[in-house]
């Protein structure tokens, strides 16, 4: 399944290395950022709880556009995080 993302251009070695290895090549890694920074890319995840769990990590340094399946199971994740800080 193909994930799309927007991700800061500075954590793209990090995004590398929680692409399946086989699967890396699959990925156009040399794409040029965006003049905010910002890299789009479509990655390859076996299941949508495998990219969650991967792409959590790296907290507002990526976006998922697409599935938006994931998209809003990443919005509910950001948000529970969010109420749980806010608890103090």
């Amino acid at each position: 399944m193909a994930v799309t993302v927007r991700v800061r251009s500075r954590c793209l070695r990090r995004l590398r290395r929680l692409v399946e290895p086989a699967r890396a090549g699959e990925v156009c890694w040399d794409a040029a950022p965006s003049d905010d920074g910002w890299v789009s890319l479509a990655l390859p995840f076996e299941k949508l709880e495998y990219a969650q769990a991967s792409l959590l990590g790296l907290g507002a340094d990526v976006e998922v556009l697409e599935p938006a399946e994931l998209r809003g199971q990443m919005v509910a994740a950001a948000a529970a995080l969010g109420a749980l800080y806010a608890r103090g």
